[in-house]
Formats: structure tokens, sequence, C-alpha cells
């Protein structure tokens, strides 16, 4: 360690001077410390625009896909009476069915005449009773009241061949089948016990069965019905997948809807959208970073961040080019819709964005050219180069030429500027050694002329004494 000595002898500033020449050698370091800097923002900004265009890349992968273009959807005219959902792995026949709904699916019911003491009240005093509900035991409790019963009940359906589910409304108990349709009515038989309170009122019950165990206030339980295309059909539940082939359909009304079955349009319509805003907001930035913005007097009054890098205008120009392009091979390409325009997306003249300039278009285009879209969207081909590909799929194949993480464009810049910042960094870890060493010799150079000065002047002092 070096002894550090101030100038005790000479009367220097020892310290400061030591510093200046430090910074003086130091500048070297200064000056790659701001490249690293540089680089590091520069870094940034290329991996902000890698991010984007993948996200972009997402969305083109998307739409030059066989298994986007390839889903079936099932729509209903009103989703107010009908909905339908098809199963991922279902291939149904397209098509387009009439269905008629007579009656819905419900279970049975029935309810009780109002005890006007209350839920609360007792009801059984001193008495107890037992029924048989579809298979399952109910003993009910001297003292019990109307919740009390619901309750007895409602603790037992796990045991029950077919659910009952048991509820209090307007003082009166309600029993409700919890399986729908006809042939699962509810088997209920007084058991025993000194009050048969859930029977006739005449005996003192409440009034929810009659002395053969039938509901006496009773909504009876039916099945779905219908016509599909004029076919009739029925079913226990309200909801099947049992009429239309991967179609599960749920009914929620009577009435008449029509269902199609066909290509996923609204899914592809809503893709389509969501690259568009995308591809605005990449080209935006990609815009952003490279501009040249000039003063009110026609000066620049600053620079994009990345500006002069020709990449940036490279990838935008490269992009227009593949969505501005038209098909002309008449032998697979329906000439009609051969590019972009024909289905109604384009470029506004007024923000030189892209969007869907005549939805109508495309709407048309998708119902009643769907094939050709996809065509257009996708190509025609399996080849790798630009021949036979669709639109989506040439910017797909271009934007991974920028994005791949080996070889691509913006990959290559980021692997520059990597490069060059662990090599700055290389430099100035060495510079600071040497600057270390050199901070070192200096002290050690100033201790020995404070040495030296030291012993001139104590042999000056001897001297003096020696003269007086």
């Amino acid at each position: 360690m070096v002894t550090r000595v101030g100038g005790i002898a000479s009367g220097l500033d020892t310290e400061a001077i030591i510093s200046a020449l430090i910074e003086a050698q130091s500048r070297p370091v200064t000056s790659l410390t701001s490249i690293v800097e540089d680089d590091e923002y520069k870094l940034g900004q290329w991996t902000e625009l890698d991010d984007s265009l993948s996200d972009l890349r997402s969305m083109t992968e998307q739409l030059s896909s066989y298994s986007t273009w390839s889903q079936i959807a099932a729509t209903s005219s009103d989703t107010s009476k009908l909905n339908a959902t098809i199963s991922s792995s279902a291939s149904p026949e397209t098509g387009t069915y009439s269905i008629s709904v007579s009656t819905l699916a419900k279970a049975q019911s029935g309810y009780s005449n109002e005890v006007t003491a209350g839920k609360t009240a007792d009801i059984m005093g001193s008495n107890t009773a037992s029924y048989t509900i579809n298979g399952a035991t109910i003993n009910i409790a001297a003292n019990s009241s109307l919740t009390d019963i619901k309750d007895a009940i409602n603790g037992q359906t796990s045991n029950m061949t077919s659910g009952v589910k048991a509820s209090i409304l307007g003082n009166r108990l309600v029993l409700e089948n919890t399986t729908t349709g006809t042939g699962h009515d509810m088997a209920i038989s007084y058991a025993g016990g000194t009050l048969d309170i859930l029977g006739e009122s005449a005996g003192g019950g409440i009034g929810l069965i009659n002395s053969s165990g039938a509901l006496v206030n009773e909504t009876a339980s039916q099945n779905l019905t219908g016509t599909i295309g004029g076919t009739p059909f029925s079913s226990s539940t309200n909801t099947s997948s049992d009429l239309i082939e991967g179609v599960t359909l749920n009914f929620t009304a009577t009435g008449d809807s029509t269902l199609t079955v066909g290509r996923d349009t609204s899914t592809i319509k809503s893709l389509i959208s969501d690259f568009i805003e995308q591809y605005n907001e990449t080209m935006a930035l990609l815009k952003e970073k490279g501009d040249v913005n000039l003063s009110s007097s026609g000066g620049i009054s600053s620079l994009g961040t990345l500006q002069g890098d020709y990449l940036l205008g490279m990838i935008q120009t490269n992009s227009r080019s593949i969505l501005t392009s038209i098909d002309k091979n008449p032998n697979y390409m329906n000439q009609a819709y051969n590019s972009l325009y024909k289905v109604g997306i384009w470029f506004s003249s007024d923000a030189n964005e892209l969007s869907i300039v005549d939805e109508t278009k495309l709407d048309d285009a998708l119902a009643s050219n769907f094939d050709d879209v996809e065509t257009l969207f996708r190509g025609w081909g399996n080849t790798t180069s630009g021949e036979g590909q669709g639109v989506l799929r040439r910017l797909d194949n271009f934007l991974y030429s920028q994005t791949d993480p080996i070889n691509g464009g913006i990959t290559l810049r980021k692997n520059e500027l990597d490069t060059d910042i662990n090599s700055k960094n290389n430099e100035i870890s060495a510079l600071n050694l040497r600057l270390l060493d050199y901070e070192s010799d200096l002290w050690q150079h100033f201790a020995a002329m404070e040495e030296a000065v030291s012993a001139i002047q104590d042999q000056g002092s001897y001297i003096l004494s020696l003269l007086n």
C-alpha cells in the first residue's frame, strides 16, 4: 500500500496536483464510457423495435396459418333463443339450419300452502314424521319449522336417485327436481310418524302432497321439443350435443331461429383489425426512431434516436411494398381479389396508415369468397420463395428475416452493439488498472521528493546554525 504524504516539506498541494494529472490521463476512460452509454441506449432502442416487430409477426403468423383459416364457427340469428359452440376437435358439416323450438325442457316442481305463522315457527309440536323422497329417507323431528323441514330435505340430496332442491318462497315450501325432462318425476311417500306434515291440510299438513304422494300444486316436467329443418327432435335438457354433430346447442327460449355453421369470419376479421393496429403502431415506432424533426423555421430541431440507420427505412419500405403488392397470376389467384385493396384494406390518404377503408367490401368478401381471401392472405403455394405466397405470409417471412434470433437484421445490430459494449468495457477496465498504477507511482515520486526537500531543509538549517 502506497503511503500518501502531502506537501509538508515542499508546501505543494500534492493531492490537487496528482488529481489533476489523473484527470488528464482519465480522458480516454471518459470518452469510452460515453461511447458505452450511447451504445447501451441504442441497444435499448433496437430491443424496443425488436419487441414491436415480434408482436407484429405474431399477428402475421396467425393470419398466414392454415389453422386460423380452417376454424369453423356456429352463429345463431337470435342469441336470446339459441347459442351454439363447436368443439375444438370437431369437424361439423357446414350449412344453415332452420330451428324451431316449441317447448323448453323443465323440471317437475311443486309448492305447499302458505304457513301463515312464518317459516321459523314450530309447526310440528311434539309430532314427528318420516318420508322417502327419490329413495332417500327424510326424518322430521318434533318442534320443526318450515326452515327445518327444508334443511332436512336438502341434507339428503346426495342420497337421492335424482336430486331434489327444497326452498322457501313466501312462507311456502317449494320442491324442485334438479333433473329436467319427463321421466324424472319425484317419488314422494309418507313413511310414518305421528303427523303427515307434508300431506293435505285436512290432516294437519301443509298441502304439498296428497295421499298418493303426488304434488298438489304441480308444475309438470317437460322435454325440449322442436324441429331442425323440419325434422322433429326431443331432449330432456336444454343443452344438447346430439342434434347437430360436432355442435353443442343451448336453447334459452321458444321460437324460430337460424343457425349457420361455417368459416369463422368474425375471428378472421378481428385478427385483421388487430394486425392493422399493430402494423401502424410498429411503423410509427420505426418512423419515430429514424425521423428528422424540423423546426418552424425549417431547421433541424431534433433527430430520431437511430436516425441515419438505413435498416429503419428498409423495414418500412419493404413492409409497405409487400402490403401494396398485386398478385397477377390468374391461374391461382382470383383477380377480383388479388390485392388488399380489393377486399377493402388500404392505406388512408390523410394519415398514411393501413386501415379497413371499406368494411362492407371486406365483410362481403369474407362471406361470399372466403377461399379467395384466404389465398390472398396465405397464398396458393407451399414454397419458401415469394412465388405462391400470400401477402401476409410474405410479410411474415420478411419480418422473420429481421427478428430471427440468430441472423435477423435487428439481431445483428444488437449483437454489434453488444460486442462493442463488451470491448469498450474491457478497454475501460484495462485503462483503470493502468491509472491505479500511475497514481501509485505519482505518490511514490512525490513522497521521495518530499523526503529530499526535507533533507535539504535539514542541511540548510544545520549550516545556518554553524554560521551563527
